[in-house]
């Protein structure tokens, strides 16, 4: 079970030394598939910020999601942040997302604007360094999010209401607008 926002406040107070941290909030993020990694326990300081891949992407990779129950996402917290289900959140990912796929989810208490949150690349990716010369970086815009047999609890989205299985992707206008179906 992934829980959003719930009646416990993110910042408890701030009179009593409580620690706070007011940021944009994902259930979970986009997957990423990499020729290397880091050791998940380091012998020695790593490079900073410790999420960032230091590798370049895999083709292939896959992320499947079965019998999960995710509850409470809200477009927004109650301190005014992002809140989404799934999120496009670590500007570090290399170049290539694999498909996301959800079997069997339940959705409980979901707002539409709280499922995904989609982001366009960044100008300043579009350097050689981080992918070559030329190559505009557009792996936000390549996302696939696929849902089979969902199920909802207490209010769900009323795009997706009763619908089953269903797919989300980027509003990438050299794709989107060809998708059969495709509303935004």
């Amino acid at each position: 079970m992934i829980y959003g926002e719930t009646e416990i406040p993110d910042c408890p107070s701030s009179t009593n030394g409580d620690y706070c941290m007011i940021a944009d909030k994902m259930g979970v993020w986009q997957m990423a598939a990499t020729h290397g990694n880091k050791d998940n326990h380091p012998t020695s300081s790593s490079a900073l910020p410790v999420y960032k891949i230091k590798s370049h992407a895999a083709w292939g990779g896959k992320s499947v999601w079965t019998n999960n129950t995710f509850k409470y996402f809200a477009a927004t917290t109650a301190m005014g942040k992002r809140q989404t289900l799934i999120g496009h959140g670590n500007t570090v990912n290399p170049d290539y997302s694999p498909m996301m796929e959800f079997e069997d989810t339940t959705m409980h208490d979901i707002t539409l604007e709280g499922v995904a949150m989609l982001m366009d690349p960044k100008e300043a990716w579009g350097n050689v360094k981080d992918c070559g010369r030329g190559f505009p970086c557009t792996a936000p815009k390549n996302v696939l999010y696929s849902f089979r047999n969902t199920a909802y609890t207490g209010s769900s989205p009323s795009l997706m209401s009763g619908k089953a299985n269903f797919q989300i992707i980027h509003n990438n206008t050299g794709f989107a607008p060809f998708i059969s179906g495709c509303t935004a």
